[in-house]
């Protein structure tokens, strides 16, 4: 987290998962734990912190063990997720997607 405040983003946050759909705005959230599809579903479904342009980091559990969906990436971009890089090692991916707000009512 001190790295992401010292690179520019100042609103960058970690809090516990049960607080994520209470936050603020943040510029980063970067969720620490190995993370499958479905719980990072749950973990976003009200998440309203994340602003234009915010950045989100995930990694998923060894080994494509991810319970639920297929992938973060495939879970992320219908929520307004633009996947901006995804490093794999050991058996492990790690996703950095920016948030990019998607209005409907303008769409339609």
């Amino acid at each position: 987290m001190l790295w992401l405040y010292r690179h520019g983003y100042e609103r960058a946050a970690y809090v516990h998962p049960n607080w994520v759909a209470t936050m603020g705005s943040v510029d980063a959230l970067l969720v620490p734990h190995a993370c499958g599809a479905q719980e990072l579903s749950d973990l976003l479904h009200n998440a309203r912190c994340m602003r234009e342009g915010a950045v989100l980091i995930v990694q998923t559990p060894p080994n494509g063990s991810a319970q639920g969906l297929d992938s973060i990436p495939d879970l992320l971009r219908p929520m307004g997720y633009r996947i901006e890089h995804c490093l794999s090692e050991k058996g492990r991916e790690v996703c950095i997607a920016s948030f990019h707000h998607v209005d409907y009512k303008k769409a339609a």
